[in-house]
């Protein structure tokens, strides 16, 4: 039967390091002429060398030839003899180069040089030996090229960097790049919501730690233990440091709350056993060093008696919880 069909292209890499892309290879202007030579010797160099013809296919990424050979012709009868007797088995492609690529998407392991994306057919040979340096030819635009070969280090980098990504986004080891692009943008995404949750949620706590030290400060001033004049000096200490000051001003109005407490069961009970003497009233003085003289009339002294003598200080708004107030004589 003078009909052998051969595998002409596969995508996998060659014994030459690079592979090409069968789909990327135009068979058009082949097919116009689709001779077949022998060692990819042209008829100028040797007429006997054109031996036959062939019907190209596309199959599962693979190219195969079904190669009919003249009989008429002695040589090419003798050639076919041979792959009839299995003597020889390969045949080889001539392709002019059109696009390479040195993307990761494209190389496979063990690959040593670019990968062809297109190219174009120029003829089939039969081959004795498939590990020729002429076995498998390329050219562009009619010269001899030479692919650009992979640097195998910062490739298994790249391969490494872009598994390593992939699955920080908890996608396959093989995702695609439009699949890492898309991982991180909602990554991204989900961080400025995230950003901006955490921004929305500290304005409303300092909203309400800024509500309860105004509540502090007010409560404070009611018990005498800070003076009108420094309600504001106050409420901006407690404010830039709540974390500390809050605990300190519960605990001293705690304190005023039950020494008040104390003081009008005190008073009830003298009330009622004693009976009250309303012409003296001992929580009166006119000593211009009390609190409530000087939170009214010298807000500046008050001050500097809280900073510098502050257990006099604890005495005079003690003084002041207690109900003492300034009588001019």
């Amino acid at each position: 039967m003078n009909k052998h069909t051969f595998i002409v292209n596969t995508e996998n890499v060659n014994e030459y390091g690079y592979r090409i892309l069968t789909d990327g290879i135009d068979i058009e202007q082949y097919n116009k002429n689709p001779i077949v030579l022998y060692g990819h010797r042209r008829a100028f160099d040797d007429p006997k060398k054109v031996i036959g013809r062939a019907k190209l296919r596309k199959e599962n990424n693979t190219l195969f030839a079904d190669v009919e050979f003249d009989l008429e012709d002695e040589y090419a009868k003798e050639v076919a003899g041979k792959v009839e007797r299995d003597f020889i088995r390969m045949c080889s492609l001539y392709a002019d180069v059109i696009e390479t690529s040195l993307d990761p998407e494209h190389l496979l392991p063990n690959q040593k040089y670019e990968t062809v994306l297109k190219c174009k057919m120029i003829e089939l040979s039969i081959v004795d030996v498939g590990g020729n340096d002429d076995a498998l030819k390329l050219s562009r635009n009619g010269a001899p090229v030479k692919l650009q070969k992979i640097d195998n280090k910062n490739q298994i980098d790249q391969n490494m960097d872009k598994k390593f990504i992939a699955l920080s986004l908890g996608l396959p080891t093989d995702a695609s790049d439009n699949q890492i692009t898309e991982g991180i943008a909602k990554l991204q995404k989900d961080k400025k919501e995230a950003d901006d949750r955490a921004t929305k949620a500290e304005a409303e706590l300092n909203e309400i730690k800024d509500a309860e030290a105004e509540s502090i400060i007010s409560e404070a001033v009611e018990l005498g233990l800070v003076s009108e004049g420094l309600k504001t000096i106050q409420l901006s200490a407690l404010k830039s440091d709540y974390a500390v000051q809050k605990p300190v001003f519960a605990k001293l109005i705690a304190d005023a709350k039950a020494e008040l407490a104390k003081d009008d069961k005190q008073s009830t009970v003298s009330t009622i056993v004693l009976g009250a003497d309303k012409s003296k009233n001992k929580n009166t003085a006119d000593n211009e060093h009390c609190y409530d003289y000087l939170q009214k009339h010298d807000s500046v002294e008050l001050s500097r008696i809280h900073k510098e003598e502050p257990a006099k200080y604890a005495e005079l708004a003690k003084a002041y919880g207690e109900g003492k107030r300034y009588i001019k004589n």
